[in-house]
């Protein structure tokens, strides 16, 4: 599915490359920022919003980006957020299908894995509604209890198995649902005060909330609502910032991107990659390789093992690479490079002594007994 600065919806044969439907212009459906739009995450959950404006503060959710999710069969489209009417479009026609005109305008919606039913987030002022819907007549269902969370949301998500929900509010705060009865199943996942999402792993295990703004952060609960990683927090502030599981059945990596993309552990939030320099990054579905595009339109192909080591490790590699020899052969570390002495000391706290990798890093830095 393709979404063209000028608004056109067009989906196409992902095997062939040839359009399944003619253009889908705006007036046939939401409308939305230039470049906006979610993609499709782990088993079609909703996947990191698009590139379209910045969350909005002081309570108010972003009111311009578009959500887009196909049904489990991929004969639906649904389209909503943007403060516009909720479509729900049939992909072999690009028509909107009349009996979903009763959606209204929610911020957030997706189908359940099995596509029998839908879940929105519908905000009004200060306050947000979350509701199912029959996929197949349209007819609305049951209506969460907004006694432990009132809302206003910023996304909504289905577990794997759909029987439960995750919410994500505008004052960063979090909750897990039951599907069956609309009641709040968990404690509040709090994330500072900033617009929060937030989306299951793909064995529906573990939550996994985000933040942006002046101050991006990400972590890594169980459904219970307890944090499961540290706080996972890149450097540079960013608008666009956000992040996703690896579809791996235990979602052992998440992946974040901002001002540049990085690769986390899921269990601990500590990082196990470098930064990669680019703007949109996703998972390849064996979770062994990441897709990075960057602004001028190129893409490149990441590789990584599965069991890549304490994350120093990788700041050691990258400390290195980046060493010159001055004319004395005395070497010389670029200043964005961490020191010796920082190394030294997160390699002297390393638990996992015994690992070869790790005994050969240790005695590079000098502390091998």
């Amino acid at each position: 599915m393709t979404v063209t600065q000028d608004n056109t919806l067009r989906v196409w044969d992902a095997a062939s490359g040839q359009p399944l439907t003619a253009a889908i212009p705006e007036e046939a459906r939401p409308g939305g920022a230039p470049g906006a739009g979610n993609g499709l995450g782990p088993r079609g959950q909703p996947g990191p919003p698009g590139t379209g404006a910045a969350p909005g503060r002081g309570g108010q959710a972003n009111q311009r980006e578009i959500v887009v999710n196909f049904s489990p069969d991929g004969r639906r489209l649904l389209v909503a957020g943007a403060g516009r009417q909720a479509r729900v479009l049939d992909t072999a026609s690009g028509q909107a299908m009349p009996e979903f005109q009763r959606l209204g305008t929610p911020i957030s919606a997706v189908f359940s894995p099995d596509g029998k039913r839908l879940v929105t987030a519908t905000n009004t002022g200060a306050t947000g509604v979350v509701r199912l819907w029959d996929a197949a007549t349209g007819e609305s269902g049951l209506t969460f209890k907004g006694d432990k969370d009132p809302g206003p949301f910023n996304s909504v998500a289905f577990s794997p198995d759909g029987k439960l929900v995750v919410t994500a509010s505008t004052t960063g705060v979090a909750h897990v649902w039951d599907a069956g009865t609309g009641e709040v199943v968990s404690n509040a996942m709090i994330l500072g005060e900033n617009n929060l999402w937030a989306t299951f792993s793909p064995d529906g295990k573990k939550v996994l909330t985000y933040a942006r703004g002046r101050e991006p952060a990400a972590r890594v609960w169980d459904t219970a609502g307890d944090a499961i990683s540290a706080l996972i927090q890149p450097e540079t502030p960013s608008n666009a910032f956000s992040a996703a599981f690896s579809p791996d059945p235990e979602g052992r990596w998440v992946v974040t991107r901002g001002t540049g993309a990085r690769l986390w552990d899921a269990a601990s939030g500590l990082p196990v990659s470098v930064a990669l320099p680019g703007e949109r990054v996703a998972f390849h579905p064996d979770g062994k390789k990441l897709l990075i595009t960057g602004a001028e339109g190129g893409a490149e192909v990441v590789l990584f093992a599965g069991d890549i080591g304490p994350a120093w490790m990788l700041d050691l590699a990258e400390t290195l690479a980046r060493c010159q020899l001055d004319r004395t052969d005395t070497p010389v570390f670029p200043q964005e490079s961490r020191s010796i002495e920082a190394l030294q000391r997160d390699a002297m706290q390393e638990k996992d002594v015994d690992q070869p990798m790790v005994i050969w890093a240790r005695h590079l830095l000098g502390l091998t007994p």
